[in-house]
């Protein structure tokens, strides 16, 4: 199709918008992290990483099977951005991971995930629940 009627597919994207202040931030976190390794030597080892997913319950569009096709050179095509609601009917899965490979979780939320919420499942899910079954000490663990 590129070449017969010289259109273009643009691939649909979604994505989190930045905030003014969010590059500062980022940059801190980021400082906070090399002086924690260079102060705590052995920090990476006893760091559990995480990370969380939304589902949609409710057939929001899957960005990698959606094709627009606009004419080349004049930009992505006016439909290119699909608006989502967070937390609209949609389950949260939210799963950690350590050094020596345990695995944490999965854990889920049916609601909105807000603070609240995630120190609920860090408190009772993962700490209490977790780190007994897996003998993780969470003493050391950050």
């Amino acid at each position: 199709m590129k070449f017969d009627i010289k259109f273009h597919p643009y691939v649909l994207i979604k994505r989190q918008k930045l905030l003014n202040g969010d590059p500062a931030q980022r940059l801190a976190f980021c400082n906070r992290l090399l002086n924690t390794v260079n102060q705590n030597p052995d920090f990476l080892e006893r760091l559990i990483v995480s990370d969380e997913a939304m589902f949609s319950l409710n057939s929001e569009v899957n960005t990698r099977n959606v094709r627009n096709y606009a004419e080349h050179g004049n930009g992505h095509p006016p439909d290119h951005y699909a608006e989502f609601l967070q937390g609209a009917n949609q389950l949260m899965v939210w799963v950690g991971l350590t050094r020596t490979g345990v695995v944490l979780g999965p854990h889920f939320a049916e609601r909105n995930l807000d603070t609240r919420e995630y120190l609920r499942i860090i408190r009772y899910n993962v700490v209490q629940r977790d780190f007994r079954t897996h003998n993780v000490d969470r003493n050391v663990m950050w």
